[in-house]
């Protein structure tokens, strides 16, 4: 079950081109966290290597986080995740996870 929007944000961060980035904190499912993310009125987020260093500082210590794409490229669609500054493909979609979501909300 997905939290109130105004109870899912956990951390915002603003970066220097005006980016947020706001990392919801309940671990769920790919499918979940772009959910998630619409609800608060955000998309899950598009990381690049300007703002991966950032972005990774915010996630609470071992955790790790949905993401859209990894400069520009979603990989045909692959469920990616964002960890301790490193990108990989997650061995499943349904497995949980923080939402890491970007835009105005």
């Amino acid at each position: 079950m997905i939290a109130s929007s105004a109870a899912l944000f956990a951390v915002l961060a603003t970066l220097a081109a005006g980016q947020k980035f706001t990392i919801l904190p309940n671990a769920v499912s790919r499918d979940q966290a772009i959910a998630a993310c619409a609800n608060a009125g955000l998309q899950l987020a598009a990381i690049t290597g300007a703002n991966i260093e950032q972005v990774s500082a915010q996630l609470p210590a071992g955790a790790s986080g949905w993401i859209a794409s990894w400069n520009s490229d979603n990989y045909g669609g692959a469920c990616l995740q964002l960890k301790t500054g490193t990108i990989t493909a997650a061995a499943s979609c349904a497995e949980h996870h923080l939402p890491i979501c970007e835009g105005e909300g």
